[in-house]
């Protein structure tokens, strides 16, 4: 099911490419926000134009990290906000939070920043983007990380390669960490460039590969070629908006026996971080389209032989990207991972081989950061030409840039691309976000310059349909609302009220279309008072 839904996604990606080409994403700019910390609401105003009048869905993300993240959770939103939005000025959204959790979790400082985006909701096609990335593109990458790069006889290259990375993640604007931990006496450290998703932003899509080297040796195919894969990510989907985020890894130590990796895996995985798929780079570069170049480990024949046939097909010749998972929490994903690279590069030679349970059996396949996400029971693959089972530089100072098939490593190197895409899953073709609020600059109504909110009893909560108010004074306009938290009108009513006196609503034929939770916001001589509804379906007799 899930490779069926695979390929259908990109069939409808393909099919959109010249409505892509042809459009224009919206912009968009907030330019009012004011906090009332007594109805506990922050009220929105915002612009947004599109150049095709396309409805919009217009989403809100609120921070209390100070805008690493926007993924709080304890609020409700009402007005111009989802699908669909019709562009112009003065849109308005109100977000009623819960402040009592906020301040129990956060403290005083409950808010750092919010944040809205449009999207016209045309869809992606990624083919452009994946057909630039050539010899020319990604070259320089690799000259330049061919170097030696160790901490003991390279410590000088093993500085320059690192910080490369990290201005090249800056560069792209990404949310860049350094990662220390220790080696013995020696000071290490992994990187991380992170590109928050923008509607699932908890859910993660990894691209790694190791910067470090073995001593003597400039490590070209081991392992510059996954660099240069990870550079490829980050500079060719930068001006991409993807429902999930995407963490580009760079690890040190993989040498000294994937230290780097178990590091990171055992302390550097955030506990709001659901980490669904890794593509780990180790050794992209080598083809060799000579007879019996294609070594195979002792057993595979055994344990693998569909995979060993082929090969055997091919003359024993090193022409494969052996796309590596296991049977306990991989073998769908290396499924999607083969599928989706047919798509987009579609003569590429992809050998899959799903080692059984995590590889214990067959250690050859467990030598790369991959196997420390499959310990932790994280779906994981390792793309690889085969390291030494086909190329005899391997570990060697001869493992240089002029020993490396160029067209095949570019190949490997789109295909990486493309998955990490697929799987992070792009928004829309056209998106703008405005630029991050900062909660502290708003204008806030504070609880001693508000005057009081009168009272209002909402009851019985939950409801089958039947609503009553009671109101705590009189009042010649009051305006009832009541939406879901999508935004979705479904009651709306205006009317005097006398104190004390009960109301009746009948939400009648809307109770059968919406049952769950339902915003109520009521309206009384220009003060707001926000309610929540819980709906339960009438009882069938």
């Amino acid at each position: 099911m899930e490779r069926f839904f695979t390929l259908l996604l990109l069939c409808t990606i393909a099919f959109a490419a010249n409505l892509q080409a042809q459009n224009q994403p919206p912009t968009l700019s907030i330019t009012n926000v004011v906090v009332d910390t007594v109805a506990e609401t922050i009220a929105i105003t915002y612009d947004v134009q599109d150049a095709e009048n396309d409805p919009l869905e217009i989403l809100v993300g609120l921070s209390t990290d100070s805008g690493t993240t926007h993924l709080e959770t304890n609020f409700f939103l009402s007005g111009d906000v989802g699908f669909p939005v019709t562009p112009g000025n003065g849109k308005n959204i109100v977000v009623n939070y819960d402040g009592q959790a906020l301040h129990s979790r956060n403290g005083p400082s409950i808010w750092g920043t919010l944040k809205i985006t449009a999207t016209d909701r045309k869809p992606v096609d990624l083919q452009p983007i994946i057909d630039l990335i050539d010899s020319a593109a990604i070259y320089n990458h690799l000259l330049f990380f061919s170097q030696p790069r160790h901490h003991q006889t390279a410590a000088g290259g093993l500085t320059a390669v690192k910080d490369t990375i990290v201005s090249g993640f800056l560069t792209a604007q990404l949310q860049v960490e350094r990662l220390p931990f220790n080696f013995g006496a020696v000071a290490a450290e992994n990187l991380k460039g992170r590109k928050p998703g923008l509607i699932s932003e908890e859910k993660v899509i990894v691209l790694d590969g190791h910067f470090d080297a073995v001593a003597n040796t400039p490590g070209a195919d081991d392992n510059a070629t996954a660099l240069v894969s990870l550079m490829a990510g980050v500079e060719f989907l930068k001006d991409l908006h993807f429902e999930k985020t995407i963490n580009y890894l760079a690890f040190d130590k993989e040498e000294q026996g994937l230290v780097g990796a178990i590091h990171y895996v055992t302390n550097s995985i955030l506990p709001y971080e659901e980490i669904e798929a890794v593509i780990n780079g180790e050794m992209l570069g080598y083809y060799d389209s000579t007879a019996n170049s294609q070594q195979v480990p002792q057993g595979f024949n055994i344990v693998f032989p569909a995979a060993v046939d082929s090969i055997n097909a091919s003359g024993n010749r090193g022409i494969f990207l052996f796309v590596i998972g296991n049977t306990t929490n991989s073998s769908q994903l290396s499924v999607v991972f083969d599928s989706v690279a047919r798509h987009y590069v579609p003569s590429i030679r992809s050998l899959v081989l799903n080692a059984p349970g995590t590889g214990a059996l067959t250690p050859d396949l467990r030598r790369s950061d991959h196997a420390a996400f499959w310990d932790a029971g994280i779906p994981a693959l390792m793309l690889t030409d085969g390291a030494d089972t086909r190329n005899p530089y391997y570990h060697t100072p001869a493992d240089s840039v002029g020993t490396l098939n160029m067209n095949f490593l570019v190949k490997n190197v789109k295909a990486m691309v493309a998955n990490v895409a697929a799987l992070a899953t792009p928004l829309s073709a056209g998106v703008d976000q405005s630029t991050p609020f900062l909660l502290s600059n708003a204008n806030v109504v504070s609880s001693e310059s508000h005057q009081k909110v009168p009272a209002v009893e909402l009851f019985p909560v939950p409801s089958n349909g039947r609503v009553y108010l009671r109101f705590e004074q009189s009042a010649d306009n009051v305006i009832i609302k009541i939406t879901t938290p999508e935004g979705k009108h479904v009651f709306e009513q205006q009317q005097r009220v006398f104190a004390g006196e009960q109301y009746q609503i009948d939400l009648g034929a809307s109770a059968n279309l919406v049952h769950g939770l339902l915003l109520v916001e009521i309206v009384i001589d220009e003060k707001r008072v926000h309610k929540k509804l819980l709906m339960h379906p009438p009882h069938q007799h």
